[in-house]
């Protein structure tokens, strides 16, 4: 069996701490005219860190995003996400405001005077939808939040303030020198380009004319970030911070995708994966017209070949192209002779043997990081000491020290991240409380959240920070704990009106892994070669036959209950020494030598403890004081040795317990630091009642598994399928397991619970998978 973990323990763990930017999200509203939303939005992202930490979310005016959007959006992980401020009279072009004078609705001349006269006083406007879905998806990403007043303090942290101002003249004027493409340029392709290499709107007579992209676009794309502006003659990167510095974790040249499609959900998916891989590219209709004559658009795909390492297929995606289009294009560019489109070194073609290939929705998982970080604030490791207790909590004995940069790049409208990295299974995001992450230190004005990398707080210190004061007093002090996986499903559930706690069978499996010394001790021990001995303790009915049951006379039924004599022993411990395990289970307390008795006085048959017998023992029915003498024994000169099984543990097996032991076995084997918890019911907290059960609750990498374990390998009804489903949704899991002793799980209730788990919004994209044979 493992080590056991004493409760508190201490312990030291390994955990690094970074500074970076943080990242981004701008929620906008869907248009006609989104293509000039999005390019100044662009423009404004361009001047922090050339925006390459910024995305943009569409939405509709319910408040919704695309599901794959939303998907990845999960994966970049955003510290805020944002309903930004615009101009006036940016706003007004593509979502047009009424205003009235007067009582009277303006109209015409007098309107658009009104609008230039806001706008010249640089009045913004937020978006009321996009602030509706801001708070929407607050529910389901973590990002960096606050308790701001007492007030606020009594319900949930609201998202600490971030100043996001869009096209109004203060911010969209070139002050930071150019990168490449303006706000006026108003093609796919100049989006495209200007996503990759940022989006100026340039002051006046400096504005250029668009380039014919369709002419020459892979050249174009290497000398766009070279383009200098003649009022400066600076080049595109010359005001960057050589203090910052990109980092990017993976293999980030694993995959190279495009995403073919010109609608607004099309252009964000590639902004998305831009931001997330470093490189991806877009193919919008105007380069998909034609495209046997199309060379620009060949060798802009011959670029994504270049930038994908090995001969692995690159991927291709859509939201908006049907399937068979897609294939149909594709075929065109794989018929393209790609070793005539470039020529390398000593001018020699090139052959290639990739292909692009068409992946449907859902997105694969990319396992890619980039971050911009602060150059002396990046992974400094240091060792802690720290309190390990059974159930999942580490609490340090005192917090990690903070990095303390020669300079923390100074931008007051948006706050730098500190990131801790720790070893913990706990799932990013999935709305719980920050408060559960906050050590005892931690000031409720600057809660840590959980990120894709650790937890995450504001980097700079609040309260009053005097002007010039030391480093150490402008950065945060990083206090944490990382909480148990139960604490983590009360805070996650709390936000739906429901509470959990373990069920009957749940509390009995706890007490059973404190005999043992944790819940790993008792995996181990119904996976191991304890089990078939195990196994002959499980209760038959009550009027079973004693010589029916151990027809090798293995041991004795009391009221459908086996006690075992040595015989049944050895023959539970064929893979084993029969005494050796004897004695390990019996150094537990889980097994207990004793004899089989009667009572003199009544016909009752006892089991009694080698601890409860001495030359008299006492009747368990009707307290007649026996003594311990051959016509109590029956059978033999002298007593036969029995052996009973801890009624905890007797319990557990008799409930099937002992199954979802078995299933969280086979789930551990998949991943390092899984952490599990079973048997627990989820409660309304408005109809005061359990709403479901959850048999096994596992955390694999971040991954939430829900497990229904069944010996017979099926539902008892639809009804039933609901609840897990109802559960699975709750706890936000992204696998549902059916486990089953049974060689497999009835194929038609598989095929009625995908059914069920696809009309629900909730459940609809999570997998169902089954585990056998248990």
């Amino acid at each position: 069996m493992a080590t056991t973990v004493k409760e508190g323990a201490l312990e030291h763990k390994s955990v690094s701490l970074s500074l970076r930017a943080p990242r981004i999200a701008l929620l906008f509203r869907k248009s006609e005219k989104w293509r000039e939303s999005v390019q100044l939005m662009l423009a404004h992202a361009t001047k922090r860190w050339g925006g390459q930490n910024i995305v943009l979310v569409p939405h509709d005016e319910m408040g919704q995003v695309d599901p794959e959007i939303l998907g990845l959006l999960g994966q970049f992980d955003p510290d805020y996400i944002s309903a930004p401020d615009w101009g006036i009279g940016a706003y007004h072009r593509i979502w047009p405001i009424q205003f009235e004078r007067e009582g009277v609705q303006l109209s015409g001349e007098e309107l658009s005077a009104a609008v230039d006269e806001m706008d010249e006083l640089g009045e913004t406007y937020r978006d009321p939808y996009s602030q509706y879905t801001e708070r929407e998806l607050a529910k389901t990403f973590p990002t960096l939040r606050t308790y701001a007043t007492d007030e606020d303090a009594l319900g949930e942290p609201r998202q600490l303030d971030i100043e996001v101002s869009v096209g109004n003249a203060d911010l969209s004027s070139a002050s930071r020198g150019s990168l490449a493409v303006e706000t006026s340029w108003t093609s796919d392709t100049s989006l495209m380009c200007g996503t990759m290499f940022g989006v100026v709107d340039p002051p006046g007579d400096t504005t250029e004319h668009e380039p014919d992209w369709t002419s020459q676009l892979a050249a174009y794309i290497g000398i766009l970030g070279r383009r200098r502006f003649p009022e400066t003659g600076e080049g595109a990167w010359s005001t960057a911070d050589p203090s910052l510095n990109w980092m990017q974790t993976g293999y980030p040249g694993a995959k190279s995708p495009i995403v073919l499609g010109d609608t607004v959900e099309d252009y964000c998916l590639f902004l998305l994966l831009q931001r997330m891989l470093g490189h991806a590219y877009w193919l919008p209709a105007d380069l998909l017209g034609n495209l046997e004559k199309q060379t620009s658009t060949a060798e802009y795909v011959h670029m994504a070949f270049m930038s994908l390492y090995g001969n692995d297929p690159i991927e291709c995606h859509s939201i908006s192209v049907p399937a068979h289009e897609i294939e149909s294009n594709l075929a065109v560019l794989n018929a393209n002779p790609m070793a005539e489109l470039m020529e390398i070194g000593s001018k020699s073609s090139v052959t290639f043997s990739k292909a692009l290939r068409f992946v449907p929705a859902p997105i694969p998982r990319i396992d890619t990081e980039r971050d911009l970080f602060i150059e002396g604030g990046v992974d400094l490791w240091q060792t802690i000491p720290v309190r390990t207790f059974a159930d999942g909590r580490v609490v340090p004995e005192h917090p990690p020290v903070a990095p303390l940069p020669a300079k923390l790049p100074d931008d007051e409208r948006i706050r730098w991240v500190m990131e801790l990295s720790i070893d913990t299974p706990l799932p990013p995001g999935r709305d719980v409380s920050p408060q559960i992450f906050a050590g005892s230190a931690n000031s409720s004005l600057n809660l840590p959240r959980r990120s894709r990398r650790g937890l995450a707080w504001a980097a700079e210190s609040v309260g009053l920070i005097l002007k010039g004061s030391l480093m150490q007093y402008r950065v945060a002090q990083p206090d944490f704990m990382v909480p148990s996986l139960l604490q983590w499903v009360e805070s996650k559930i709390s936000t739906s009106g429901h509470t959990v706690d373990f069920s009957a069978a749940g509390q009995n499996a706890n007490l059973a892994a404190e005999l043992v010394g944790g819940r790993s001790n008792l995996i181990d021990l119904f996976e191991g070669h304890h089990r078939p001995l195990l196994e002959m303790f499980r209760s038959v009915p009550p009027k079973t036959r004693s010589d029916r049951h151990f027809p090798d006379k293995e041991g004795v039924l009391l009221r459908g209950e086996p006690y075992l004599n040595w015989t049944g022993i050895e023959k539970g411990s064929a893979t084993a020494s029969a005494s050796e395990l004897v004695d390990a289970l019996a150094a537990q307390n889980l097994i207990r030598r004793g004899f089989v008795l009667d009572c003199l006085a009544c016909p009752h048959v006892s089991f009694k403890r080698l601890e409860a017998i001495g030359q008299s023992y006492q009747c368990p029915r009707c307290g007649e004081s026996n003594t311990l003498s051959q016509p109590r024994w029956r059978d033999g000169n002298e007593p036969t040795w029995f052996y009973d099984l801890h009624p905890t543990v007797r319990e557990l097996i008799n409930g099937n317990g002992d199954l979802c032991l078995r299933a969280a076995a086979k789930l551990r084997s998949r991943g390092k630091g899984v952490l599990d918890i079973a048997e627990i019911e989820i409660t309304s907290m408005e109809k005061a009642k359990a709403v479901a059960e959850v048999d096994l609750l596992t955390v694999i990498e971040g991954q939430i598994l829900l497990t229904e374990a069944k010996t017979a390998g099926k539902f008892e009804n639809e009804a039933e399928m609901k609840k897990k489903l109802l559960a699975a949704g709750t706890l936000g899991a992204d696998v549902i397991v059916l486990a089953t002793s049974s060689a497999q799980w009835k194929a038609s209730d598989l095929e009625k619970l995908r059914t069920l788990a696809s009309k629900d919004q909730r459940s609809r994209r999570i997998e169902i998978e089954t585990v056998c044979d248990l």
